[in-house]
């Protein structure tokens, strides 16, 4: 499989690689997008089960404030065996979220460092069908972020309160607390209808609406009532109290929207109504709670559910059910073993289930063939590839599993004084698990038999240690030394510090050997621990993660000694992410295609932002806030309609135009400068006529709803009048479908004293005839209008005349 199936594999590991029910105790540290420290900030934790993401999201801990320094502390130990995150806010900022527990990392303890982002804005309409804008609606935007990759950019379902709104009288919904790396799904009810409408622009996680876009349009489907019966196999005779899932079972490849599942029951005649659901396929199957009966089973089934015969019943008719007894033991002691899960499949079913603390699992099923596994991460890591096995009616098959127990590694940890070291971390470096040392400084951690690689911390007093351990059955003894300092800083190509830059590094001759993470300060330094080494120089791999910057991934760099223990790194220089790329993608016929999901890497070995997206209805697309450089970007799948296709572009392009399914080169783009300024006319007959000739000209294209268009407006009104003095003629060209009356009152507070022009047509053509390469766009002439300078900062334009 190509590309990013990877997601898929995600979201498996985070079924079977749950975390055990140790609690976790968490702290961390609040900054903002500068550096500072955050005082004040929520900060709660709420996990999400993988089975039923729609409808169990819950909040795990009390909301506490980060105190003067940024600092937080959760005492209440976190018990979750889903995912969960944590997440911040603070009025003014964007939200920021990490995740607490994934991949089946246990941890005691956990560490976070959440920084507050710049927010931008994120504003759409929700109409009816028949385009009639929709008051009162509930709207709970669904955040994913690009930011971080070891996110994933997993959809983020709450806390519910904290991302959600409602639409005023003309239907628009807007949320400011989202940064500029952000993509939403939206969930919508409105006021009276019965079904909540998930609305995304492709049905892959990593897919979403992204923040500072143009106006978002989601249309509400009319709903009607299915009704049914729900019937005995045996005599057909109605079956009373089953409750039913109603789920959307259309392609969600090509959907318009979805809707969260609604739960229904049978009344005492076997009947059930379901008020409020859409047109379309519909997939009925029973509830988890009615599949513990054990009584009944029902296999995957589809109606197609047409309003015009919403008087028609559907038939569910139920089946007897099997079962699979399983007992797991542990191999040599045969003691009971629950912490763990079973995955199994059939043709059309699929279940999860945990053994009790008996060690025992029930599993009620259709009859059929099923195929399962298991996989345990503390302290057991058996493994079964899928066992098959034959489920029938009425019959239970019993299912014997033992695990073999994993060594667990014991040790001592002190100080350089000799005395215990009690609450450091230790990590075994191979395997991913920590634990923290206790009041003797004592640990036990689980490794595996290959041997392990163990690191502790001690970050407050800047200790570490280090062993490889060969036989995981000998008790290690360690004793902390002073950590290795590699101090650096991080800046843009002007020289200019850059914030709450995510730093990690590994010693390249040695593995990690590393203290984690840690964030550039405000002035852009930073400082990173290692364990102690003999060698003078050294080489590492460094990776440096910030907003609005072009993220570096294990870049190889020598650090140089300049004092005991204290190294010192070149200063690392980051490329803004401030360019764009538009155009379409089509299918073999040359017709728009929409919903292609499109993930765009950097080319030739180039770094860039890993960005996912999706083509419109009109088959057109967008990436933004990406660095300069060769791009490589992947066109959906090998087993989507239209097959594999891949783009080759530059960033900053627009105008791409690709066929799904094949492999296409985009041409680079074409600069305006020192060629004559193409006719005004092919974007608006007024605008032609508007042009003075003889006259220096300064042209503007904006996207007034944009933020960053309004800003350059506002400026620009500065400046009008000495340019205006010295002969420029100031033209603005709004270039999106917008009603100009709505920033009426926005414009005459700004002082914004120019004409601005819109024009129609094809747009994505007209920015790349045009040399835009992002909005705002600035073109400057001489008096013959020949093209001077163009680019996208106003000061920087200004300074070339």
């Amino acid at each position: 499989m190509q590309g990013k199936t990877r997601y898929l594999w995600v979201a498996l590991v985070g079924i079977w690689l749950t975390q055990s029910a140790l609690g976790i105790e968490i702290s961390g540290q609040v900054v903002d997008h500068q550096g500072h420290s955050v005082e004040g900030a929520e900060i709660v934790v709420f996990e999400v089960d993988e089975m039923d993401r729609e409808d169990y999201s819950k909040i795990m801990t009390s909301p506490v404030l980060s105190d003067a320094e940024g600092h937080f502390e959760i005492t209440q130990p976190v018990h979750t065996r889903h995912y969960s995150y944590i997440v911040a806010r603070k009025p003014g900022l964007a939200l920021a979220w990490d995740c607490v527990n994934s991949y089946g990392v246990t941890k005691g303890r956990a560490y976070f460092l959440l920084v507050l982002e710049k927010p931008g804005v994120l504003a759409g309409r929700v109409v009816d069908s028949t385009g009639k804008p929709v008051a009162e609606a509930h709207v709970q935007a669904i955040p994913k972020t690009s930011l971080l990759s070891r996110l994933d950019q997993n959809p983020i379902y709450g806390p519910e309160t904290w991302m959600s709104t409602q639409t005023d009288e003309q239907g628009v919904f807007t949320f400011k607390q989202f940064g500029l790396d952000v993509s939403t799904d939206f969930w919508i009810k409105a006021l009276h209808a019965q079904s909540t409408y998930i609305f995304t622009p492709n049905y892959m996680s990593a897919s979403g609406f992204e923040v500072d876009q143009p106006d978002i349009r989601l249309v509400l489907p009319q709903e009607q009532e299915l009704q049914g019966f729900v019937l005995n196999p045996e005599d057909n005779t109605p079956v009373p109290n089953v409750e039913l899932v109603l789920s959307y079972g259309g392609d969600i490849r090509t959907a318009d929207y979805t809707f969260r599942s609604r739960r229904i029951t049978s009344d005492d005649q076997g009947q059930f109504l379901c008020p409020g659901l859409p047109a379309g396929k519909i997939r009925i199957k029973l509830s988890d709670a009615e599949q513990v009966k054990g009584i009944w089973a029902l296999k995957r089934m589809e109606v197609d559910f047409n309003p015009m015969n919403s008087s028609e019943s559907i038939q569910v008719t139920l089946e007897r059910c099997g079962t699979l007894e399983f007992t797991v033991h542990e191999k040599r002691t045969r003691r009971p073993l629950s912490d763990f899960y079973l995955r199994g499949w059939g043709e059309d079913y699929f279940f999860l289930q945990k053994p009790d603390s008996s060690g025992s699992a029930r599993v009620h099923l259709p009859a059929g063939k099923y195929r399962y596994n298991f996989w345990h991460k503390e302290p057991y890591s058996s493994w079964e590839p899928g066992t098959q096995v034959s489920v029938e009616a009425g019959q239970s098959v019993s299912i014997p599993i033992e695990m073999n127990l994993m060594p667990r590694l014991t040790g001592q940890v002190r100080l350089p004084n000799g005395q215990n070291a009690t609450n450091v971390l230790v990590r075994a470096q191979s395997y991913g698990d920590q634990v923290y040392t206790d009041q003797q400084g004592r640990f036990q951690i689980d490794c595996d038999n290959q041997g392990t690689e163990l690191i502790v911390l001690d970050r407050k007093r800047k200790l570490m240690a280090y062993d490889q351990v060969e036989d995981p059955n000998d008790p290690v003894n360690l004793q902390l030394q002073p950590a290795l300092k590699i101090t650096g800083s991080i800046r843009d190509p002007q020289g200019n510090s850059i914030s709450a830059a995510r730093i990690s590094m590994s010693i390249t001759s040695f593995e990690s050997r590393g203290a984690g993470e840690v964030l550039t300060d405000s002035n852009g330094h930073f400082e990173w621990l290692a364990c102690p080494i003999e060698e003078e120089d050294f080489q590492v791999r460094l990776s440096v993660n910030v907003s609005g910057y072009v993220p570096l991934s294990s870049r190889r760099m020598t650090v140089r000694k300049i004092a005991d223990q204290v190294y010192k790194l070149e200063p690392v220089t980051l490329n803004p992410a401030n360019l764009s790329i538009s155009g379409v993608i089509v299918d073999a016929n040359d017709n728009p295609a929409p919903r292609v999901i499109m993930f765009l890497h950097g080319d030739d070995g180039t770094d860039q932002p890993d960005k996912t997206t999706a083509t419109d209805e009109q088959g057109r697309f967008q990436f933004t806030r990406i660095g300069e450089g060769p791009l490589r970007i992947q066109l959906n799948f090998d087993s989507s309609p239209g097959g594999l296709g891949w783009l080759h572009c530059q960033a900053g392009d627009h105008g791409i135009k690709a066929i799904q399914g094949q492999t296409n080169v985009h041409e680079p783009f074409q600069s305006l400068s020192d060629t004559p300024l193409p006719d005004l006319s092919s974007l608006s007959p007024d605008l032609a006529q508007a042009l003075q000739s003889d006259h220096p000209a300064l042209l503007c294209f904006v996207d007034i709803e944009l933020r960053t268009a309004r800003h350059c407006l506002s400026q620009l009104a500065q400046q009008l009048d000495p340019l205006r003095e010295q002969g420029f003629q100031v033209l603005i060209i709004q270039m999106s479908p917008v009603d100009l009356t709505t920033y009426q009152e926005w414009i005459e507070n700004n002082n914004i004293n120019i004409p601005i022009y819109p024009i129609e047509g094809d747009l994505v053509q007209k920015k790349y005839d045009w040399g835009v390469k992002s909005l705002p766009w600035l073109i400057l002439t001489d008096k013959s209008h020949k093209v001077i300078s163009e680019g996208s900062s106003l000061k920087e334009v200004l300074e070339r005349m």
